[in-house]
């Protein structure tokens, strides 16, 4: 039996053959990293339905502070490298300590780190940043890309911004 096949930058293109998901039973790992697959129609899964995210398992980008999961077969147990630009980075998260702009433009995930006075425990929702008291998002509460210092508002870190510049 064949346990380990790779077909890495072998210059691949168009969606994964449905093939992988029944006739290679006995492998235990699939490459198809560095090639230009496809996922077919914009209304598509992210994924062919032979293949799942595994959470337990998360690769980590240090570049692009975000992590992924690792991806595997629904019906025996192999692990699939594969480019995490096949599913636009839509199964990946930020690692805390960043966030994903709320305005991003394009298929890449870009992890910013957070603004100061602001915790961000990670993810992929923008809106997940805890705010330390007495400070206010600026430009604007959707996407702060940095804190103004108030007297009267946010008093217990939550929300209902209330202060405006200098108040």
């Amino acid at each position: 039996f064949i346990n380990s096949m790779s077909f890495a930058n072998s210059m691949l293109t168009g969606t994964i053959p449905v093939e992988f998901g029944s006739t290679l039973t006995s492998l235990t790992t699939l490459d198809l990293s560095g090639n230009a697959f496809s996922h077919g129609e914009p209304s598509a899964p992210y994924l062919p339905t032979f293949f799942v995210p595994d959470y337990t398992t998360q690769l980590l980008n240090e570049t692009g502070h975000f992590a992924c999961p690792r991806i595997t077969a629904r019906t025996f147990p192999v692990t699939v490298t594969m480019d995490a630009s096949y599913y636009d980075f839509m199964l990946c998260h930020c690692v805390p300590g960043y966030r994903k702009p709320a305005a991003l433009s394009g298929r890449y995930l870009e992890c910013t780190p957070c603004p100061a006075h602001v915790s961000c425990p990670g993810g992929m929702d923008h809106e997940t940043f805890i705010l330390e008291p007495k400070y206010y998002p600026s430009p604007d509460p959707e996407n702060p890309l940095h804190m103004i210092s108030c007297v009267t508002c946010n008093v217990n870190g939550g929300p209902g911004f209330s202060c405006m510049d200098g108040a």
